[in-house]
């Protein structure tokens, strides 16, 4: 949702016209993260008296209205106070989120006028249905993608698939998507399927799957085989560039002192420690720590 310049069939108060004169409508957000949800604080302000009468007199109210592209979620958020705050739940968006903030009606006002509007327009009044916009500020957005941990939690980027080809390969990669998708061959994605449900076992499996598939990706960046401005919009790839940047790595020249296992081991955590302590406790001997 990139909201384009229009005309209404009455006076808005926005940022491309002068539909109104000497008077403003703007929206500041916040961004803040939490375990479970995108919180927005958002700050809203006219100085048109009007607008603020109508707000005031329950016949308008602030809203922002929400689009994230990836995930399709689409919702208009309202509040008649200046502050106040939204919460995105993370399994609702994913990658760029758009904003555009709004005063709307919220009841049908008859003879809708502003002492603020332009002189093309004094003296007119007009009729308003409840939801039509009355001021709009500029879009803005944000990149829904957890700060903390985000290569940790290997549902976030990993999505593993049976591949369905004729005589497929045990394993595959595909990058095409929002997410690095490790396609199995059906005899080993049934026993994946089967083996995740044990916890204990993500280590073991991730070793196992998960870092093959990130060497790959991490050899062809090293190679120059991956084009970095054609991938900017995918997650997976935002993802990467993040933790990259946090290890001190670039994700668009990859120094090559270090080999491509050392780089993937270390984007998730050396899941090879873990699965070795796992596999020693099943046989009962205990890895000591040095």
């Amino acid at each position: 949702m990139q909201m384009k310049c229009r005309n209404y069939p009455y006076p808005v108060l926005d940022y491309y016209s002068d539909n109104f004169v000497n008077c403003r409508f703007q929206t500041a957000i916040i961004t803040k993260i939490t375990k479970t949800a995108y919180v927005l604080e958002a700050t809203s302000i006219t100085s048109s008296r009007d607008l603020r009468k109508y707000i005031e007199d329950d016949k308008a109210c602030y809203a922002l209205y929400i689009e994230c592209p990836t995930t399709m979620y689409r919702q208009m958020f309202k509040s008649k106070n200046t502050s106040f705050t939204v919460e995105l739940p993370v399994d609702c968006v994913e990658g760029k989120v758009q904003i555009c903030p709004f005063i709307v009606a919220v009841s049908d006002i008859e003879n809708y006028s502003c002492s603020n509007f332009h002189l093309d327009f004094a003296g007119l009044t007009f009729n308003i249905n409840k939801g039509d916009v009355l001021a709009i500020d500029k879009d803005s957005d944000f990149d829904a993608m957890k700060e903390a941990d985000v290569l940790r939690n290997i549902a976030s980027i990993f999505s593993v698939k049976e591949n369905k080809e004729s005589n497929p390969p045990v394993m595959d990669v595909n990058i095409l998507d929002n997410k690095i998708e490790i396609l199995m061959s059906p005899q080993n994605y049934k026993a994946y399927t089967t083996l995740k449900q044990d916890t204990t076992r993500i280590a073991i499996l991730s070793s196992m799957i998960v870092i093959p598939a990130l060497v790959h990706i991490v050899d062809l960046l090293k190679n120059g085989k991956i084009d970095c401005e054609e991938y900017e919009d995918r997650r997976w790839f935002r993802a990467l560039k993040r933790r990259m940047h946090e290890l001190g790595l670039n994700i668009e020249n990859i120094d090559e002192g270090e080999s491509a296992i050392v780089i993937a081991n270390k984007l998730v955590g050396t899941p090879i420690d873990d699965a070795f302590k796992v596999l020693s406790s099943m046989y009962d001997s205990p890895i000591e720590e040095e």
